[in-house]
């Protein structure tokens, strides 16, 4: 699927990880707000707890901003919710939760990480099954993205 030259993709800055600072740190609730109050559209990045919960965070351990020496797969949901990141009391939040904030106000580029739990990419198309806002998947892994090709050819892709 092509995109024209006009598209958010290629014509607007997309915050990487949220709109964060030392105060908001990356993937946060208040780095997604912060994004939508600026107009950028907003990269995230998807993780599955060992229970199945889809998480929106970027490292697969969480030792940078939890200071907990493990991985995201290996850990429940409710061990990955008791967290916060860095000196805040922001927590790592849900996919279910991102989009509800996001809610259509501005695209996403969510990229689905590599991860041992195969079923992330038909996960990830139903959690978007009834959002209404703009968005692109991408993925460094090339069977997820022929995955979403099969699955659902008008998700734009890269």
């Amino acid at each position: 699927m092509r995109i024209d030259k006009n598209h958010w993709l290629l014509t607007n800055p997309i915050a990487h990880r949220g709109l964060w600072n030392e105060k908001m740190p990356e993937n946060t609730i208040l780095a997604y707000e912060n994004a939508i109050k600026h107009g950028f559209p907003i990269e995230i990045d998807l993780q599955k707890s060992c229970d199945g919960e889809i998480f929106v965070y970027h490292d697969d351990d969480l030792l940078r901003l939890t200071n907990v020496n493990a991985k995201i797969k290996d850990k429940s949901k409710e061990f990955i919710k008791s967290l916060t990141l860095l000196d805040t009391d922001q927590k790592i939040p849900t996919l279910t939760e991102v989009l509800e904030t996001v809610n259509g106000k501005v695209p996403l580029l969510i990229e689905i990480k590599n991860q041992p739990d195969k079923n992330i990419v038909k996960d990830t198309l139903k959690a978007l099954k009834d959002y209404n806002g703009e968005y692109a998947i991408q993925s460094f892994n090339p069977l997820y993205l022929l995955q979403l090709k099969k699955l659902d050819k008008s998700v734009l892709r890269g």
